[in-house]
């Protein structure tokens, strides 16, 4: 059994420890906090909506969203109260972002799996699972073509490189 001494074990690399004070500071008002937070919110309800066929109501929180949260962003400026009720509904901030990231694609495999009507998700994205398939199928051959076009013209460049070697080794 080899003996691995300390002088022939590879060394460790330091890595440097990323501290608050190296980061740069990113400082956000609590009003626009809250105000964003706010409208996160406004966005996921109305994604709910739009996949129970509500329509009519996404598209009034989409177009009134905005500027409810604005104005209660600013009275949370003034009553405490409003204010933790805000911070504690938006607490959940980063994942409602990441849940209005995945749900397209949740949505989009439940349809596919015939879970969900497409059409009743439409607006976020959601194709019917005929139209995708269609849409992945053309992708497909386009790029099968493209490839065989290319390999058509090495091939053609082959040729022509052969011809011309071929006629300077016969002059």
């Amino acid at each position: 059994m080899a003996i691995i001494r300390a002088a022939d074990a590879p060394q460790k690399r330091s890595t440097p420890k990323t501290s608050a004070a190296r980061m740069p500071a990113v400082t956000v008002s609590p009003r626009s906090a809250r105000e964003e937070g706010l409208n996160g919110l406004g966005q996921v309800a109305s994604a709910i909506l739009v996949m129970r066929g509500l329509y009519a109501d996404a598209g009034a929180i989409s177009l009134h969203m905005p500027a409810v949260s604005r104005e209660t962003a600013a009275l949370a400026d003034t009553n405490e109260g409003i204010a933790k009720g805000i911070d504690y509904l938006i607490s959940m901030g980063p994942y409602s972002a990441l849940i209005t990231a995945i749900m397209p694609l949740a949505l989009q495999i439940a349809a596919n799996h015939d879970r969900i009507d497409a059409s009743k998700a439409a607006g976020l994205g959601v194709m019917p699972p005929a139209a995708l398939e269609a849409k992945v199928k053309a992708e497909a051959e386009a790029l099968t073509l493209a490839v065989l076009r290319q390999a058509s013209e090495a091939t053609d460049k082959t040729a022509a490189a052969k011809a011309e070697l071929a006629s300077k080794d016969a002059a």
